[in-house]
This record gives structure tokens, C-alpha cells and sequence, in this order.
């Protein structure tokens, strides 16, 4: 491998992980309440494939800090799945993040038609 893939795939986890959160909130916002396979999968329709051992520490983390709120649900039938939903500060932060995603893509966009 090449110093330059290596510096790629350093440059794509970076932006991937701030992204990555954007994506979960912003599915959140539509879906209202899901769990975590749930969104996984939506996330992969999307074309954004991610493991669960990237999901589930990002929600756990996410919770933590009060962007999300999960509480656990028992069906009649199955296993117990919990459940993830935006609170208050959670709605904030996707207003903010959404408005500095597209200003920063829009900065993008600009530069790459003044090139």
C-alpha cells in the first residue's frame, strides 16, 4: 500500500465519522423512533455501510451525551431491542450540523466552479 492510501483512507474515516453522526440524526428526524439494526439498514439502502461495531458505540456515545434518548422495549415475541430517539439538544445539533454540512458543501461546490 502506497503512502497515498494510506492518507486516503485516513482523510475518508475522518470525514466519515462526523457523517456518520449527520446520517444517524438526520434518520432519527424522519423515522421518529427506531432501533439499531433498523437503522443500519437504512443507513445501507443509503449507501452508507456501517457495522455495528461502529453503530452501536456511536449511539452509546450519542446517548451519553443526551443527543439521543434510548430506552428498552420487550415485544410479545422476540428479544428486547432498544430503541433510539433525538431529544431536544439532539433536534439542535442536527439544525446545527445540517446547516454546516451543506454551507461547507456549498463553499465546495463554489471552489471547484472557480477552478
Amino acid at each position: 500500500m502506497t503512502s497515498h492510501a494510506v492518507d486516503l483512507e485516513k482523510w475518508r474515516a475522518q470525514i466519515r465519522k462526523g457523517f456518520l453522526e449527520l446520517c444517524v440524526l438526520a434518520m432519527l428526524d424522519a423515522k421518529g423512533e427506531t432501533y439499531g439494526l433498523d437503522l443500519m439498514e437504512g443507513l445501507r439502502v443509503a449507501g452508507i455501510d456501517v457495522g455495528e461495531g461502529t453503530l452501536y458505540p456511536l449511539l452509546a456515545r450519542m446517548a451519553r451525551e443526551s443527543t439521543l434518548e434510548a430506552s428498552w422495549e420487550t415485544p410479545e415475541r422476540g428479544h428486547p431491542r432498544k430503541y433510539y430517539r433525538l431529544s431536544a439538544s439532539g433536534r439542535e445539533a442536527l439544525g446545527t450540523m445540517r446547516g454546516e454540512y451543506e454551507a461547507g458543501y456549498e463553499a465546495f461546490r463554489q471552489i471547484g466552479r472557480d477552478a
